[in-house]
């Protein structure tokens, strides 16, 4: 009697277990781990005077949804969440303001700007070297896109930087940009021309701050010849620049 009043207050009391749903940042970063191995290493097969490190503090992973939620607003980057993207993003956000003190503004007028969440945290990062330039405004050609496949763009961790409005007026990487095509980009001599040398310490700033995997400049080729890229990429402690 007693052993059977036992088990039936123990099933009494017993908690339930309610499966918790899985975190969809993670999924993606799960999907992201098996596809890029399939994605072909347009860096690797470049024959310029390009640079790679090696640098075991730029190796990053993707944050769970709510926890980089909450660090961006930790941050300080005005953010609202994006529900749904036509391909898979680790968290998916829309940038709503300015941040730093320098806006982010697509150069199609009336785009928003769409990021993965990991991307939009490195934003402040960006808009310090950018300050440090004496930029108050950055032209984004390109974020988050769904074409190509092979592109970062399509996960949300890569931007396309145009051009950048100061004081002084407007730096273009179209027409002040210095090409080195002999040396390695930030090897190269100093411009002397201001808004040449501010395009070449904005790029070689970037390169030096383990924040972004990839700097391309127009030194990488014709496709780039009129913005910079820069991506992150999770998990990979290589640095590429050119």
């Amino acid at each position: 009697m007693r052993a059977a009043l036992a088990v039936l207050l123990a099933c009494a009391t017993a908690v339930p277990v309610v499966a918790q749903p899985p975190d969809p940042a993670l999924q993606v970063a799960r999907w992201l781990a098996r596809r890029v191995p399939a994605i072909p290493n347009f860096r690797a097969t470049y024959r310029g005077p390009a640079v790679w490190w090696t640098r075991p503090e730029a190796v990053w992973s993707i944050r769970p949804e709510r926890r980089c939620h909450e660090e961006l607003t930790e941050a300080g980057v005005p953010w609202r969440p994006m529900r749904w993207t036509p391909t898979p993003v680790p968290a998916p956000v829309e940038i709503v303001g300015p941040v730093g003190g320098v806006v982010f503004e697509k150069k199609r007028d009336g785009t928003a700007l769409f990021l993965s969440c990991e991307t939009a945290l490195r934003l402040p990062h960006l808009a310090r070297v950018l300050r440090d330039a004496g930029v108050q405004r950055a032209e984004v050609m390109s974020a988050y896109r769904r074409e190509p496949a092979t592109s970062f763009h399509s996960v949300g961790l890569a931007l396309d930087l145009s051009a950048f409005d100061t004081a002084r007026g407007r730096i273009s990487v179209e027409e002040h940009f210095a090409l080195a095509p002999e040396t390695a980009t930030c090897d190269a001599r100093p411009p002397t021309d201001r808004r040449a040398r501010a395009l070449l310490d904005i790029a070689c700033a970037l390169a030096r701050s383990d924040r972004w995997s990839t700097v391309l400049t127009p030194n990488y080729g014709r496709g780039h010849h009129d913005h910079f890229h820069i991506d992150a990429r999770p998990d990979d402690a290589r640095v590429f620049v050119r």
